[in-house]
């Protein structure tokens, strides 16, 4: 695992840049996640961004590659991703193996913020989010109840193409792999 103080992630050919003084980690990445997935089904969010004592569990997706459909369950994996990777955090940061993952594992457990992120990229015909928003709005509304049930501080839904305001992070496709979506 490369050390966690990158303030830029790239998951599945989406950029993220955060703000100065964030800690990254691309957690379902990790061998010990792996590892426990394997053996036991489990599921993890796509990056860890830790700062002070925030921490925001972000999952990311992208359907704008051919024949990719939405899920009408994504919701719900999210809330699973979500719990996966607290309990694996937890885990680690009781290992006995003095590894990065379990130095930012018990860094993770510090914060007194937690906030959940979904990243999602969606086909939009080349209309930005008008042709979506009904969807989008329908999954904020699905994250806000995740946040309250998990006792979360916030919640947020963001794309490459929405604004970002109040989010420590900005996203952007990655040129190299344009060619791969169908999006417009």
């Amino acid at each position: 695992m490369k050390e966690p103080q990158q303030p830029e992630i790239n998951v599945d050919g989406i950029i993220f840049r955060f703000q100065e003084g964030w800690s990254l980690a691309a957690f379902d990445r990790w061998p010990q996640f792996t590892k426990i997935a394997g053996a036991f089904g489990a599921q993890g969010c796509d990056i860890l961004a830790l700062k002070g004592d925030e921490l925001w569990f972000i999952e990311v997706k992208d359907y704008t590659f051919d024949g990719a459909e939405t899920p009408t369950d994504l919701p719900t994996t999210v809330a699973k991703k979500t719990i996966g990777t607290l309990a694996t955090i937890c885990a680690l940061a009781k290992s006995r193996e003095d590894t990065p993952e379990r130095s930012f594992s018990r860094r993770c457990l510090t914060a007194k913020r937690y906030n959940l992120a979904l990243h999602i990229e969606l086909k939009d015909g080349g209309l930005k989010d008008k042709m979506n928003k009904p969807l989008l709005a329908t999954l904020k509304q699905e994250l806000r109840k995740i946040r309250k049930k998990l006792e979360f501080a916030d919640h947020a839904l963001s794309n490459h193409w929405r604004s970002s305001d109040g989010l420590p992070w900005t996203a952007a496709r990655d040129p190299r792999n344009r060619p791969q979506h169908c999006d417009r």
